[in-house]
């Protein structure tokens, strides 16, 4: 048993007394006990390191992963959040590929998850030797990105997650570094003893355990929870509410845009204010640090009271306090001290914590003023005050407390008000710090990139303007789209339709903030209760302003789900005024932006009203639920209430964020039509629904004897009970197919048909091969040994991986390739006349007009929208017909892939038709175009569904003289050399840097040349096999460069062998190691017809081949 040699405190004096008597749940205890001791036999010692994909990963479908236990099924006997899936460093993502930390990522996906396992079965191995503490020590074999277990503030450690898990009578119970610290402080260990080392915090925790506590018939697991309920707690501010948060930042990119932070509306509403008073902030401090006389120190103390008052220019102090800042500007020795007490504050910034009790302490002295006044105000200064200083000065380390928003926002995200009653302390100012750091992290993992804690705050004042959420319809009669009426003219607007008579409108003319409309008197009064509750929604929307996020609600009977469309954000300003026009309730509004959000609705009820408000945790709530794309919906008989179209836009599937007209260029070997055939051909590849086990299980079981059924049911499960065996959804679709009448009755007769003879729980006499089922004592069905059951039904492995491998679906390609040359043209492209030739004889018969590449791929797009005639038939609609075809919540998209778009002459190819590309030109858009054809005389236009995606290589044309007009309609995305792709390649057997050679390589080509010229990754990429020996790797290097590299360097440079010599790094003198030698000759030579004398002036530049297969040549490339 180890000691606890530290006098106790009082508060663990206390704790101690309370545990007299302590009476343990037994149930609790042993069901704690029984998962520890399933974990160890899961996964023992001994086989960690041969743990599969399949045993380890998340995303695998295997509930009882290691991952799984490690995160969720141990979290009953201690928490270990991880925030994300990356912090099992390796797991299966949603589309079927693998996340692998940065360390191995270049491995492959098994090789990765042995290094990982490696790791923590040593880390594991350590914890029982006699010093475990020496696992810290372990971070400096590691790589970076795995060292970050050990780091000392790696908040919580995997480490001791682990080792509490395989060893938990040695180790307590808590993962969390600062939790330990606090509980160690706590008892009595004073701060300058508590081990920086994590593993012996942890340790000296549980020596306290063993000494003091287990005495008490408490297990350590049992006094962790105890801890955590007692007045030793640590103050914690926890952002567990995700769905709360996931919300907000929707809400903050519906406001401000998906540029966010960095959005010109964001930087005018909230951060350049902040910045110059940051900039006058510094003036103010430069002077203070420089004050040493009292007269210096008055001056700035001063000028620090004016920089905290209230002003139009700053409204982060509260104006309650100007009368106290005021007299402390104005009074020359509370000056003096305020100025001190600054300077010390900023002083202790750097280091563990700032001093802000002894700053209030100091500052609130001198305040002045009566006392029981200043109790309710200083409470809140003292959060505020020396917050906002130390802020100013560091907004990268600081945060400002603004008490009423950050009660509103720890509500909705951590399910109660954190804002602790009292003046602020040290230690839980630490904790804001947390909090705020835990919270940029997370907005970062959202794609809002904080710069600073100035966005920090800003993002917390923006969701916490209001002290609520309204949402509300935009749309008449379940389809009738009102939306872009709205914005046009803007406003929102409730039609109440036959509910609108004339006493009632007279009334909100009178009232137009509504005013009274819950009084006895007012029409409303005699409304049905739910439009009343509407008109409580907008009459608190006019008075205390705030946003209305516009939404169309559906729910659809097929698959019983509800479907919550999020259309656009608008503010309504306070004490906005209503009017009454054509029995509609309008409300002027600023329409911030639009929206493509379709969400999962489980708050269908909440959401289902014209408008509504909800509490800041219920509204964000709603607005963070699951997203859905196109396969959620599949299927789905969508029943709408609202509109489903945003203004000038067409609702295309949420997950092709793809441009209309994309172009992606770079240098040769880039890997831009590899980009264009596995990035976005994917995008447009549509894959039957993976098949439900209900439906395989139909599918089979109409060849399945019962025998086969009841194999493959255990296989599947596992040793089960007979009810477990019953409701497998294979046995349910065999008594559904077979039309038994007494199915359970058959399943058992099948099993104890098919039990081996030495079975002795099985009664049965008759029995008959294949012998394949056991039943052990307790009941429980299972199989067989694997040896005897494949020797017993050879067929039945197959059968097995029939089950666990889903029915090949089929593939639905929703694209056109095409590749562009100096021929290809406008006929080609759009539509033309082509030779009909007799098939016998080859005789031209005749010409006909056919359609050409765009034409088919706009009629193809056409038909994902449900349309099935022609373009021409499309066009002809009427434009509310053309419309309703794009109105559904997502229109799959069509793609038109063009490699080497460049070499094709695109005024030639396009024609007049160029226009009918640009993004707003599409048809059913705001100013959508619509030609005829000069050959066929057809009405054309180009559908907002079908996208046109091409590649170019910059070394055939720069894309400065690509010609305007394409320039002007598409985007670019350009693809350069991967040097990090390089790095991640097998390792040379003889130490040759592929990644730094080919950079060395592109450098000078682009010093000699330009960029647009130099030589991308791809040409390496037969290096990544990585069961090539020495010899084989290097003739495939000799290969790529003799065949690729250098040829292609000739073309660039037009055969200058010299440049080329200085590219590769030589300058041409006698080396036994460069790849081109200057060879001298002293001699006559022929020239042409003329004969001249070089007198060693003149030579020939030669290319050795001996170079090719010589490592020291390659090296020097890029040796310096």
């Amino acid at each position: 048993m180890r000691k606890f040699n530290y006098p106790l405190s009082e508060a663990a004096e206390r704790l101690l007394a309370s545990l007299q008597g302590f009476q343990p749940d037994l149930d609790a205890r042993n069901e704690k006990s029984q998962l520890l001791s399933q974990f160890t036999k899961l996964f023992p010692l001994e086989n960690l390191r041969n743990l599969s994909l399949h045993d380890y990963c998340l995303g695998e479908g295997n509930k009882d992963s290691f991952s799984n236990w490690i995160e969720k099924k141990l979290g009953k006997i201690s928490m270990y959040r991880v925030g994300s899936s990356r912090s099992h460093f390796i797991f299966k993502q949603r589309d079927g590929s693998y996340y692998v930390i940065k360390d191995y990522e270049g491995l492959p996906r098994e090789e990765g998850l042995k290094a990982i396992m490696e790791l923590q079965a040593r880390i594991v191995e350590m914890g029982g030797s006699e010093k475990p503490e020496g696992i810290v020590g372990m971070s400096l074999e590691w790589p970076g990105h795995m060292a970050q277990l050990f780091a000392p503030d790696k908040v919580p450690s995997r480490v001791l997650k682990l080792l509490h898990s395989y060893y938990p009578d040695s180790f307590f119970p808590i993962n969390s570094i600062p939790h330990l610290d606090n509980y160690l402080e706590g008892l009595g260990v004073p701060r300058e003893n508590i081990p920086v080392n994590f593993v012996e915090k942890n340790i000296l925790l549980q020596s306290f355990y063993e000494d003091r506590i287990e005495s008490f018939g408490l297990t350590n697991i049992e006094f962790m929870l105890e801890l955590y309920a007692s007045e030793l707690a640590p103050f914690s501010i926890p952002l567990k509410k995700r769905e709360v948060l996931i919300g907000m930042v929707r809400f903050f990119k519906l406001y401000y845009g998906s540029d966010g932070f960095s959005s010109p509306s964001y930087l005018e509403d909230e951060r350049n204010y902040k910045l110059a008073l940051k900039k006058k902030w510094e003036a103010i401090s430069a002077d203070l640090k420089q004050a040493t006389s009292e007269e210096a120190l008055a001056d700035a103390g001063s000028a620090i009271a004016k920089f905290l008052l209230p002003t139009k220019e700053q409204n982060m102090i509260n104006w309650r306090y100007t009368e106290r800042l005021s007299g402390l500007a104005k009074d020359k020795m509370a000056s003096m001290q305020l100025a001190k007490a600054t300077r010390a504050l900023l002083d202790s910034s750097s280091g563990e914590s700032p001093d802000i009790e002894s700053f209030n302490k100091i500052v609130f002295s001198f305040a002045g003023g009566d006392e029981q006044k200043a109790s309710a105000q200083l409470n809140p200064a003292s959060r505020s005050l020396a917050t906002y200083l130390l802020w100013m000065e560091n907004p990268e380390q600081d945060f400002f407390l603004r008490s009423e928003s950050l009660s509103m926002f720890t509500n909705a995200v951590a399910g109660k008000d954190c804002v602790r009653p009292g003046t602020l302390t040290n230690k839980d100012y630490v904790e804001w710090q947390r909090f705020a750091f835990e919270l940029k992290d997370a907005l970062d993992e959202s794609g809002l990139e904080a710069v600073d804690l100035v966005d920090v705050q800003g993002f917390i004042w923006r969701v916490t303007m209001s002290s609520y959420v309204w949402f509300a319809g935009s749309s008449y009669g379940g389809t009738a789209d009102q939306l872009e009426r709205f914005m046009r003219e803007g406003i929102w607007a409730w039609s109440l339709g036959d509910t609108m008579t004339d006493g009632l409108q007279t009334w909100i003319e009178d009232h137009p903030d509504l005013g009274g409309f819950d009084m006895p008197d007012s029409p409303i009064s005699a409304i049905k209760k739910d439009t009343r509750n509407q008109f409580a929604s907008l009459a608190l929307l006019l008075k205390q302003g705030g946003t209305l996020i516009a939404k169309c609600a559906s729910y659809t009977k097929a698959s019983g789900m509800s479907i919550l469309g999020i259309d656009a954000l608008c503010r309504v300003n306070v004490a906005s005024k209503l009017t009454v026009q054509d029995d509609e309730i309008r409300v002027p509004v600023t329409w911030l932006g639009a929206s493509k959000l379709v969400l999962e609705n489980s708050h269908f009820g909440k959401v289902s009203r014209t408008i509504q408000h909800m509490d800041l945790r219920t509204g964000f709530s709603v607005l963070g639920q699951v997203e859905l794309d196109m396969d959620d919906l599949s299927g789905c008989a969508k029943e709408p209430s609202d509109a489903n179209k945003t203004k000038g836009e067409v609702r295309l599937s949420p997950k092709l964020a793809v441009p209309l007209n994309l172009i992606l260029y770079g240098p040769p070997g880039t890997g831009k039509t590899y980009k264009l055939r596995q990035e976005y051909m994917d995008l447009f590849t549509e894959r039957g629904n993976e098949e439900t086990s209900t439906s395989r299980a139909g599918r089979l079981a109409g060849f399945l004897t019962w025998w086969e059924a009841l194999a493959i049911t255990l296989d599947d499960l596992g040793p089960s009970s007979l009810r477990k065996i019953y409701s497998h959804p294979l046995i349910v679709a065999m008594a559904s197919h077979k039309s038994s009448n007494k199915p359970d009755a058959t399943i058992r007769g099948t099993l104890q048909m098919h039990v081996p003879n030495e079975c002795p729980d099985v009664q049965m006499a008759k029995r008959m091969p294949p012998y394949l089922f056991w039943k052990n004592n307790e009941g429980l069905w299972s199989l067989v040994d694997g040896s005897n059951l494949e020797e017993e039904a050879p067929s039945l492995p197959a059968l097995f991986k029939s089950w666990k491998e889903p029915y090949s679906t089929t593939i639905e390609e929703k694209y056109s390739f095409v590749t562009f040359h100096q021929n290809y043209s406008y006929e080609d492209f759009i539509e033309g006349l082509r030779p009909v030739v007799d098939g016998e004889t080859e005789a031209l018969r005749d010409f006909e007009l056919r359609p050409g590449v765009l034409k088919q791929a706009c009629r193809m797009a056409l038909r994902l929208s449900g349309f099935e005639g022609s373009v021409h038939d499309f066009c002809s609609l009427t434009r509310l017909k053309r419309n309703n075809y794009y109105k559904e919540l997502a229109v799959p998209g069509f793609a038109l892939f063009i490699d080497e778009i460049n070499r094709g002459n695109i005024s030639k190819i396009f024609g007049e038709l160029i226009t009918l590309v640009e993004d707003d030109k599409r048809l059913t858009y705001d100013n959508e175009l619509i030609v005829t054809l000069p050959n066929s005389q057809e009405r054309f236009g180009v559908p907002p569904n079908l996208h046109i995606i091409g590649t170019m290589n910059t070394a055939d044309r720069s894309i400065a003289l690509l010609d305007t007009a394409l320039r002007r309609r598409f985007e670019f995305e350009e693809l350069l050399p991967d040097y990090d792709y390089l790095a991640q390649l097998p390792s040379s057997p003889m130490g040759i840097d592929v990644a730094t050679m080919l950079q060395a390589i592109n450098e000078r080509i682009e010093f000699l040349y330009d960029r647009e010229h130099q030589i991308g990754h791809a040409y390496f990429k037969r290096l990544e096999n990585e069961n090539l020996d020495e010899a084989a790797w290097l003739r495939m290097l000799a290969r790529i460069f003799k065949k690729s590299i250098i040829p292609l360097l000739a073309e660039y440079f037009f055969d200058d062998w010299q440049r080329i010599a200085l590219v590769l790094g030589s300058d041409g003198k006698q080396s036994d190691h460069c790849f081109i030698q200057h060879n001298v000759a002293g001699r006559w030579v022929a020239v042409g017809s003329d004969i001249a004398e070089t007198n060693g002036k003149r030579g020939v530049w030669r290319l050795r081949d001996e170079a090719f297969m010589d490592p020291e040549a390659y090296r020097n490339i890029y040796k310096i």
